[in-house]
């Protein structure tokens, strides 16, 4: 089974000629001819009985012209179709994103690409393991750190870097903090990467008991985030640059020469010929919100 001559077949029978066909076409009668004549041989039927005065269809060919039709108008209505979504992003975008991620970049951008694509479901994976986007068929991954992958098309996003945050009240009750030695006097929330507390740079040298002293340790950024919050000591959270592209409400950052040393989110999909326009407008959303957010906070 093949399409091949299907479409000068049904062009020759709207125009009950070979020669108006032809001119329809923009190809030469002669190539009309041979192309219903090798399309009645594959099927091993004759279609259209020709006579220099006269072009009619065969039984068969009229039922055969009916299959066509409606063959060839249900191609054009999937052509008009995926010609609709590359105007409009539309179906399912499947990303995948690690929690830390998630909690703090993705919702503003989320709200703003569902509000600018009505017609687009969206399938969140959250998870902190590296997922199969070929093989799992995922469109999407923001991941951070180092990012490797044959056949994926890796964006930069922002750079960013773990810094200490408390909140107004706690801060406002305990003694002013200007250099790292005067920690030792509150209670610090120490976050770990794996079994270790996420080394610290004070103005660019190592501060490594920064938090060796520190009562509670974590390994859920949202969970240190809500202990902050709540008042219960200084913690870490991710900065990003530009500034603001991250909101933590009424949260004050605390000595902002004290940084982890700096890492990079990415924007990774599968490499293809065409990337979809699910994609491409997700990742031109972040970048806007992340855009707004910085001249929001900017100084008039």
């Amino acid at each position: 089974m093949g399409l091949d001559g299907i479409d000068v077949f049904v062009a020759v029978v709207d125009a009950k000629s070979f020669s108006r066909a032809a001119e329809r076409l923009d190809m030469p009668t002669t190539t009309v001819s041979a192309r219903i004549a090798r399309l009645e041989e594959r099927l091993g039927v004759t279609l259209l009985r020709r006579t220099t005065r006269k072009l009619s269809l065969t039984e068969a060919g009229e039922r055969y012209y009916v299959h066509c039709t409606l063959a060839l108008d249900a191609m054009s209505e999937a052509e008009r179709a995926l010609a609709r979504e590359a105007a409009e992003p539309r179906g399912t975008l499947r990303i995948t994103a690690p929690a830390d991620l998630s909690h703090s970049l993705l919702p503003p951008i989320i709200d703003a690409f569902l509000e600018a694509c009505p017609h687009v479901k969206l399938d969140l994976l959250i998870s902190n393991a590296v997922r199969d986007l070929i093989g799992e068929r995922i469109d999407l991954a923001l991941r951070a750190g180092e990012v490797q992958g044959n056949g994926l098309v890796i964006r930069k996003f922002l750079t960013g870097m773990m810094t200490l945050w408390g909140a107004p009240d706690y801060l406002s009750q305990h003694a002013p903090i200007t250099a790292p030695r005067n920690l030792s006097a509150h209670r610090l929330l120490s976050l770990k990467a794996g079994r270790q507390a996420v080394p610290m740079l004070w103005r660019g040298k190592a501060e490594p008991d920064l938090f060796r002293d520190s009562r509670v340790e974590l390994d859920d950024l949202q969970t240190c985030r809500s202990f902050v919050e709540a008042g219960l000591g200084l913690g870490l959270l991710p900065h990003f640059d530009p500034p603001g592209s991250v909101d933590y409400g009424p949260l004050k950052p605390v000595l902002p020469g004290l940084h982890s040393a700096p890492f990079t989110a990415y924007f990774v999909y599968p490499q293809q010929r065409f990337v979809p326009p699910t994609v491409r407008q997700f990742i031109d959303t972040a970048h806007e919100v992340v855009q707004q957010k910085t001249r929001s906070v900017r100084p008039s």
